[in-house]
């Protein structure tokens, strides 16, 4: 590799460093993801309840 004048050490190091910020942004996005799809989760069933409950009060 030194013919080309590449050193290994340094390209290794920057492909990590960039592969792992990457990493941790998708995994951030995908836990924000997660946790607003959880939350809609518990106010459609919070909704629902609040739905059936009124409706068995009408009858």
């Amino acid at each position: 590799m030194d013919s080309i004048g590449t050193i290994i050490g340094e390209q290794c190091k920057s492909f990590a460093t960039t592969r792992d910020e990457w990493r941790l942004q998708r995994s951030a996005r995908r836990s924000l993801e997660a946790t607003k799809k959880a939350r809609t989760e518990v106010r459609m069933e919070k909704f629902r309840k609040k739905i059936n409950s009124t409706s068995k009060r009408k009858e």
